[in-house]
């Protein structure tokens, strides 16, 4: 028993004979079996994390963090890949349980876990579950309500304030998510007495590079005699950097002809001239509530669920005027 507490952590163990047990397992090369301990009913040390991961650096940025916070605890750690599937995400739920993973960090998108009960059931069999989800769920698991669409609504917002009224929405259309942000930029649009909004979209092509929106601000420009729009929301800080380099080619200043908001909040746009301004994720603060959701869960796994908001926040620069 003091051997196998002595590889936890966490476990009451004096620390003279913890490191002369560990001393002595290095020396023998013993690595402790998780799976077996999963075996015989105990914890496996183990933590699985489904997550989108593709597109700009920020989500792997974000999952590296995550990854390391659980490495630090004693923890092994499985992120994956989610492809923004709800199929491919129960096949990988499904594989967790076969391994016994002890806790598991689950971004949904739109239609996922609420179109999709088998994930739901799988869900259930996991001692602790962190959801981050971009709408309101109604499932009885922790969940991170990350609201895409506060940001969104807020930069259209000033854009209006500051009299812009030739406002566009360069998306990357793949991505659910980006589409759950559409719909507010279209909404507040309406909001503000802005018909046709459906026009003010420019779609950028998979797998929405900067190359890509340049692409797509081409396409946009083409026919036209001049470019006929004071302000300019980007899916991402990339894709908004790239739109500020096409535009300066263009003869156009930004924010003087043309306002510009990225998404993401990237550190190196407050460095970019003009400083960028940016929809900011707040992905710290997830961060640090899925680690704090996750340790009191695996502490108390019939704790009742508990609900946090995260909006994204507008963070105005001088590039948005």
């Amino acid at each position: 028993m003091t051997v196998t507490r002595a590889f936890n952590p966490g476990a009451p163990v004096a620390e003279k004979t913890r490191t002369r047990i560990l001393c002595t397992a290095r020396r023998l090369g013993y690595v402790p079996n998780a799976l077996a301990r999963g075996l015989a009913g105990g914890r496996t040390g183990t933590v699985g994390i489904v997550w989108g991961m593709g597109g700009t650096p920020s989500a792997a940025t974000f999952i590296q963090g995550l990854s390391l916070c659980w490495q630090r605890r004693g923890y092994l750690v499985y992120p994956v890949e989610s492809l923004s599937d709800p199929v491919h995400t129960c096949n990988l739920l499904r594989e967790f349980a076969a391994r016994r993973v002890d806790a598991v960090v689950l971004q949904d998108t739109p239609n996922g876990l609420s179109a999709t009960p088998a994930a739901v059931a799988l869900l259930k069999g996991f001692r602790a579950v962190v959801v981050c989800s971009a709408e309101k769920l109604p499932v009885e698991f922790d969940v991170i309500h990350q609201d895409r669409t506060a940001g969104v609504k807020d930069a259209v917002t000033h854009f209006f304030q500051s009299g812009r009224r030739r406002i566009a929405y360069a998306q990357s259309s793949p991505w659910e998510t980006n589409r759950v942000k559409t719909a507010a930029f279209l909404k507040t649009l309406a909001k503000n007495g802005v018909s046709g909004g459906d026009k003010r979209i420019i779609a950028v092509p998979a797998p929405g590079l900067p190359d890509d929106f340049v692409s797509a601000l081409n396409q946009y420009a083409s026919g036209k005699r001049r470019f006929a729009l004071d302000a300019l929301l980007c899916s991402c800080d990339e894709g908004a950097l790239a739109a500020l380099g096409w535009l300066r080619r263009r003869g156009l200043r930004v924010p003087a002809d043309v306002a510009l908001c990225g998404t993401n909040a990237e550190p190196w746009g407050a460095h970019v001239a003009p400083p960028l301004a940016s929809l900011a994720r707040h992905d710290e603060q997830v961060g640090a509530l899925i680690e704090e959701l996750l340790v009191s869960r695996l502490e108390t796994p019939d704790a009742p669920p508990r609900r946090h908001y995260v909006p994204f926040e507008f963070i105005r620069r001088e590039s948005a005027g």
